[in-house]
This record gives C-alpha cells, sequence and structure tokens, in this order.
C-alpha cells in the first residue's frame, strides 16, 4: 500500500504501542486550519459548518457543537485557569462563538462585519484578569479586542494601508 494512503503513525500512551488515530468527521478544504489543542487534553475542529472535540488519547467524541451557519475556519482553546467558557470558534462569514464545553452552549456570538476572520488567540491569563479577552484579526487588516464575559468590543485597530 502507498504511505500516501496510511495515516501517520501515533503512540497510545496507555499502552505503551504505536497506533493509529483518525479524527472522525467530515471537512471542507476551509476547515484546513481550524485544529487546535487544549490544555486539558482535547483538540477541537471545525467539520463543515459544526465544532467537533475530541478526547486526544482516545479519539472520543466529547462534544459536537452546533451554531456555526457558515464553514468553521478556527478554534482557540482558552489558556487561563480563570477561564470557564473554554473555547472559541471562527467562520467564514465573520461569527466567533464563545463555548462552554461541559454543556456544549454558545454562551456568546460576537461580530465584527461579515468579513472571514483570519486568526482568534485568548490573552493567556498571564497578566491578572485577562484570560477573557481575545484577540481577532479580521480581514482585510484589523484586530479586535473582545471581552468574552460582555459581548463588548474593548479596542479595535485597522492600520493604514501603507505601513
Amino acid at each position: 500500500s502507498s504511505r500516501l494512503t496510511e495515516s501517520p503513525p501515533g503512540w497510545d500512551k496507555v499502552t505503551g504501542q504505536e497506533c493509529n488515530r483518525i479524527i472522525p468527521g467530515t471537512s471542507s478544504l476551509q476547515n484546513k486550519d481550524s485544529i487546535s489543542f487544549g490544555q486539558e487534553g482535547c483538540i477541537a475542529y471545525g467539520s463543515r459548518n459544526l465544532v467537533v472535540v475530541v478526547e486526544a488519547i482516545t479519539g472520543q467524541i466529547i462534544q459536537t457543537l452546533h451554531k456555526h451557519r457558515q464553514t468553521v475556519i478556527r478554534t482557540s482553546w482558552a489558556g487561563s485557569i480563570e477561564r470557564r467558557l473554554g473555547l472559541a470558534s471562527a467562520d467564514s462569514g465573520g461569527h466567533i462563538l464563545v463555548w462552554d464545553i461541559e454543556s456544549g452552549e454558545c454562551v456568546r456570538q460576537l461580530q465584527d462585519g461579515v468579513q472571514p476572520v483570519t486568526d482568534i488567540k485568548w490573552l493567556d491569563g498571564r497578566i491578572a484578569k485577562t484570560g477573557h479577552l481575545l484577540l481577532a484579526i479580521h480581514c482585510p487588516n484589523h484586530v479586535v479586542l473582545w471581552n468574552t464575559w460582555t459581548g463588548a468590543k474593548l479596542w479595535k485597530y485597522s492600520p493604514p494601508d501603507q505601513l
């Protein structure tokens, strides 16, 4: 068989054996950059307009999050202990959703226009009480800082066309 059709090898920490893991779900080409790894051993990724959360070692699906109407293009786990919401995801229509992973509920919807989101990243909480803040880069050229507890846009920067 061809190496191109085989899954890349992995390592099962429980059994100590080499194993292959396949991430379940259908996807589109736009989902290609939507995977992120959380501190608790979970993986989140886009599967068309869904966000799927799986346990990294077993591959078991923990949650399937249904709220996006367009293709999920980014996911980002909150990195601070003070965070209770857990995960943010962005779609090709510019919607950012903040999720409570335990309940599977979307607790906040954020949007700044209809342009796609290029990336999302949580502030990591190293500075006290910042773990609930989320930076989003929107096409074509602006950055927004969101308060995910209130949904407030705290700051927006759009650089000039020529820097």
